[in-house]
């Protein structure tokens, strides 16, 4: 995710209770916390998208050991439309990173030009963006995991 923009401010100015300084060093530690975040969710993501293929492959092996005559599986397209959500939940993660990259790059961008006193605004764009990817990658893994569920759930009587 693109870390928080800074600016020059004069460090003199207090507003509240609060200095300037005192300020500067609360929204570093927030800015790291909620990049911890981020890198946290984006590895949960990878994760378990990762671990729940795997396990829809291994319960595919186990319908097969668990029967010789091979009978017909139950709903495969909710099996395929799982792996399908996953791998989108997978590739939107991926672009993200992109996406952070570039947005990044943007807020050194803006923050350069708030020093030359030329306000922009240009990492806002990739912020938002970046944030509709999680939500979008989110969503995905929800809906392969539900779709997942409702397969293994069909064929169960197999085993």
């Amino acid at each position: 995710m693109p870390k928080a923009r800074t600016s020059k401010v004069n460090t003199k100015v207090t507003s509240g209770k609060f200095s300037y300084e005192d300020y500067a060093k609360e929204r570093d530690s927030l800015t790291k916390f909620e990049q911890s975040t981020y890198d946290g969710y984006e590895r949960t993501i990878l994760t378990l998208s990762a671990a729940f293929l795997a396990f829809s492959v291994s319960f595919l092996g186990l319908l097969q050991k668990g029967n010789n005559r091979h009978p017909p599986l139950l709903a495969p397209k909710v099996l395929f439309f799982s792996w399908i959500f996953f791998a989108f939940a997978v590739f939107i993660m991926l672009c993200n990173f992109l996406v952070n990259a570039i947005g990044l790059r943007a807020a050194v961008r803006d923050v350069w030009n708030a020093y030359d006193t030329q306000l922009t605004h240009t990492a806002r764009k990739w912020t938002l963006l970046g944030f509709s990817l999680y939500f979008l990658s989110g969503i995905s893994f929800l809906i392969g995991v539900i779709a997942l569920i409702r397969f293994c759930a069909a064929n169960l009587w197999v085993l």
